[in-house]
């Protein structure tokens, strides 16, 4: 039962911030608050698990933040329906451009979250 109300409160408090960084950055020509927030959590994902977070943290906390907040956070069904949207409108190369830059700024991220974790630890 702890489990599942840490993955609920953090995926909580990460669908929140999730949806303030889209009120900050959405606009009607991109949609940078969801870029930003892939790329933000995938750091932040790979940050805690390479500084050591399985060794330092008890499972239920583990839990909240990676499952809970980061999953909250994310916001992958939300790219994928910006995605479609673009191809529908007709914007191929917009829906192909956020497609590509969002899967390697992600991946750039993790990376950058490991090296930043192995630092810390």
């Amino acid at each position: 039962m702890a489990a599942m109300l840490a993955v609920f409160v953090g995926g909580g408090a990460g669908a929140v911030l999730r949806h303030m960084v889209s009120q900050w950055l959405n606009h009607e020509r991109f949609f940078w608050g969801t870029f930003a927030a892939n790329v933000m959590g995938s750091i932040l994902l790979a940050v805690l698990l390479k500084y050591g977070l399985a060794q330092k943290a008890s499972p239920t906390v583990r839990l909240l933040l990676t499952t809970g907040f980061c999953g909250g956070f994310t916001t992958y069904s939300t790219f994928n329906l910006e995605t479609l949207g673009l191809f529908e409108q007709g914007q191929v190369g917009k829906a192909a451009l956020y497609l590509g830059a969002t899967a390697v700024a992600c991946l750039l991220g993790g990376a950058a979250g490991l090296w930043l974790g192995a630092k810390l630890a």
